[in-house]
């Protein structure tokens, strides 16, 4: 797969809103024209009407609206071919986890189109939910904090607090009791269905690590590590500071080898 960018190409990035926090297409809108300047066309990709990015007409040449992932493949397809009418369209870049799951439902009929996405297969990711990792600490090389799945309140009936509960895919909450709990499950059963994790809380520094890897799969092309300065309520990273730390590097490594996996991954640890 040819994944070289520039000459005049036109770029999709998803994840351009402030919802909570500064979603991350925005930062990659600004380091593709950092890097590749005017030779690129960076398009923002919207799955709501009100974006940073139409504020930024040096970093994005257009924005446009997608439909959010409920409403289907179709109507997502079908929004990308006007995409792709209007401005042209030779990659997507996912932002969010839920661009990642979107674009991979999706690969082959874009790559009919001749758009190019670097996203892991379906069933790799649905190997790497927290649901099916929870309880196998073979599946990466390094201890995980002991955690379990649920469905029901009842199941939290003998754990001791404060506990974090977690969706399937992403979204996490640290509960001190089961009033909170109650209410933490039942966001995560709304917006992600059940069953969720529920993993013992451990104190100490949060840090991340960003990678990509590819195009060839369980190998990583490059990667950043961060320690988290402040979080959001769903522990998503609000402001953080770049440290270099080679450990955390090689346990990137690690994991998308012992996953397979392809495309964006971010691997969160206390230390």
């Amino acid at each position: 797969m040819h994944l070289e960018m520039g000459n005049g190409c036109s770029i999709g990035i998803a994840g351009v809103h402030l919802r909570g926090a500064v979603e991350p297409g925005i930062a990659l809108g600004t380091a593709i024209r950092r890097i590749l300047g005017k030779d690129v066309r960076c398009v923002a990709l919207c799955t709501y009407p009100v974006s940073p990015a139409l504020g930024l007409p040096d970093i994005f040449d257009s924005v446009h609206l997608l439909p959010e992932a409920a409403e289907g493949n179709a109507s997502f397809l079908s929004a990308v071919d006007d995409v792709v009418k209007r401005t042209g369209l030779d990659f997507i870049v996912p932002g969010l986890d839920a661009d990642v799951i979107q674009i991979a439902s999706v690969v082959e009929e874009l790559a009919e189109r001749g758009i190019t996405a670097l996203v892991p297969k379906l069933k790799d990711i649905q190997a790497a939910t927290k649901t099916k990792l929870c309880g196998k600490e073979s599946v990466v090389p390094f201890p995980l904090a002991h955690s379990k799945t649920i469905t029901y309140i009842a199941d939290l009936s003998a754990i001791q607090y404060p506990v974090v509960l977690k969706g399937p895919v992403t979204d996490s909450y640290v509960v001190t009791d089961a009033n909170e709990a109650a209410v933490a499950l039942e966001r995560i059963e709304n917006i992600w269905g059940m069953p969720a994790v529920c993993q013992e809380f451990l104190a100490g520094d949060e840090f991340s690590i960003c990678a990509i890897a590819g195009p060839n799969p369980g190998i990583v092309a490059g990667a950043v590590t961060l320690k988290k300065m402040g979080v959001t309520e769903k522990g998503n990273t609000w402001l953080a500071q770049f440290i270099e730390n080679e450990e955390l590097v090689e346990i990137a490594h690690k994991v998308v080898k012992h996953l397979n996996w392809r495309g964006p991954i971010e691997i969160e640890l206390r230390q």
